[in-house]
Order: C-alpha cells, then structure tokens, then sequence
C-alpha cells in the first residue's frame, strides 16, 4: 500500500513529460516554441532552442515552468496519483 503512492506519482510524471512532448511536437519550430512558452510564463524560454530531441526537450526548465502541473489541472488532466489519495 505505501509503495503505491509513490508509483503513481511516478505514472504522473511519464504522462505529463509525454503530453509535454506531445505539445513541443504540436510547435513544430523551435522558434515557435520560445514563443508560446513565452506566452506561458515560463522561465528562460529562449533556452528550449535547440536541436535536441523533443523527449529531452520535454525535461526542461523552461518546459516545466510554462507547460507546469497547472497548466495540467486547468485542462483538467486526470491525476492518478489524486484519485489514489
């Protein structure tokens, strides 16, 4: 029973890190994407120009704080890790 919290919030973060692949991949130009996490919020958006793979593009800071769990929650994502608790 103790172990599964934490395999759920593990669940939660591989989805979230997927949709945000998802999202980076919607973006098709890299200059496209600074600008819509811009738009976001996020922090140094300008950082996520690169020629990397969007899978490690997804793991970024500036990812995580435009694409954030509260972007998820406003668009009502699922959370496996809430309904467990």
């Amino acid at each position: 029973m103790a172990e599964t919290r934490s395999a759920m919030q593990q669940i939660d973060a591989w989805i979230r890190r997927r949709i945000r692949c998802f999202i980076l991949r919607q973006w098709k130009r890299p200059r496209t994407r600074a600008q819509e996490l811009h738009k976001l919020g996020a922090r140094e958006p300008w950082s996520i120009i690169s020629s990397k793979g969007l899978w490690r593009l997804s793991k970024t800071k500036a990812t995580n704080s435009g694409l954030n769990n509260a972007f998820f929650q406003e668009k009502r994502l699922y959370s496996l890790s809430e309904a467990w608790a």
